[in-house]
């Protein structure tokens, strides 16, 4: 086991007040492999409480990872074998496996809240739709299935539901859609034409749903937001700071104690680095600058 990482853990457990866990990211390192790597930094009250850990080391992009934590397992979608896979391991980086080997692209894997299967992004079909299989890779089936780009799929915490983004609405114009866990009962949330909106995540309650807006027809990554709004698709809102962002936000990551949103932010630079927004007060605190690209986050602890 990585030693740096074991260090974080033990801090942890022995923390009864450490709500805020870990949050995992993909990062540029400033030397080695020129690609994304999946790393992890331990968070409290929003803070970073440790120093940044390498998780994995590949050849190609790691990316998209999300803790599963009733297995003490982390998925993540890597191209290490010419294409994106699904890959999983344990904590540490270690025992990487993978879980998914076609000719397809398959990314964005999002755990069931019990661990037991995980639904993913796959252009296996033609263009990508939403799948599930479970944990170990076995029974993949298809969720969606339409003429339509279905992706970045998330699992709600009570099991019950699956927000996901998709252009279905018509055109390129991408809007939040949420469905049951067995692909039925498909319900459009956001109607913005002009705005494209994606990569949702749950509140721990379930009760809310953040995601990235950014103009429709604009740059990637430009002019970008996050916005906040009830499950249902109501009292849509920005979400708030009390200094403003000196960047674009992209990618939220709600902390399973409700209190934080971790996200990505330009700096003068360009680059992105991770920072969490305090959800009581609009605090704006920086969690991983580095002179790279780091997004992406997902927060967890792997103490539980």
């Amino acid at each position: 086991m990585n030693l740096r990482y074991a260090s974080l853990v033990a801090a942890c457990s022995l923390c009864a007040g450490c709500p805020s866990g870990h949050v995992l990211y993909a990062g540029q390192a400033t030397s080695g492999p020129a690609g994304f790597e999946i790393w992890d930094i331990k968070v409290k009250d929003g803070a970073p409480a440790g120093s940044p850990v390498n998780l994995t080391q590949s050849a190609g992009d790691d990316v998209d990872a999300d803790w599963n934590q009733p297995k003490g397992k982390i998925a993540f979608a890597s191209d290490r074998s010419g294409t994106f896979e699904i890959y999983s391991m344990d904590p540490d980086g270690s025992n990487v496996s993978p879980l998914t080997n076609n000719t397809a692209m398959d990314r964005f894997p999002s755990w069931e809240p019990n661990g037991d299967r995980m639904v993913y992004a796959s252009d296996q079909s033609g263009n990508f739709e939403i799948m599930r299989m479970y944990a170990s890779g076995s029974n993949p089936g298809q969720l969606t299935n339409n003429s339509c780009l279905d992706t970045e799929p998330a699992w709600s915490p009570d099991g019950a539901r699956i927000v996901f983004v998709s252009n279905c609405a018509g055109g390129s114009d991408l809007e939040i859609f949420v469905m049951d866990a067995n692909g039925g009962g498909i319900t459009q949330l956001t109607t913005r034409p002009t705005k494209d909106d994606f990569h949702p995540t749950w509140s721990p309650d379930g009760t809310r749903i953040a995601f990235e807006s950014v103009p429709t027809g604009g740059s990637a990554h430009v002019n970008t937001e996050i916005l906040i709004m009830d499950a249902n698709g109501s009292n849509l809102q920005p979400i708030s700071t009390a200094v403003p962002p000196t960047g674009d936000l992209i990618h939220p990551a709600w902390s399973s104690d409700g209190n934080f949103i971790a996200v990505g932010m330009t700096d003068s630079s360009g680059d992105y680095n991770i920072y969490t927004v305090n959800l009581t007060n609009g605090g704006l605190r920086i969690v991983v600058d580095q002179p790279a690209t780091q997004w992406s986050p997902a927060w967890g602890d792997p103490s539980n």
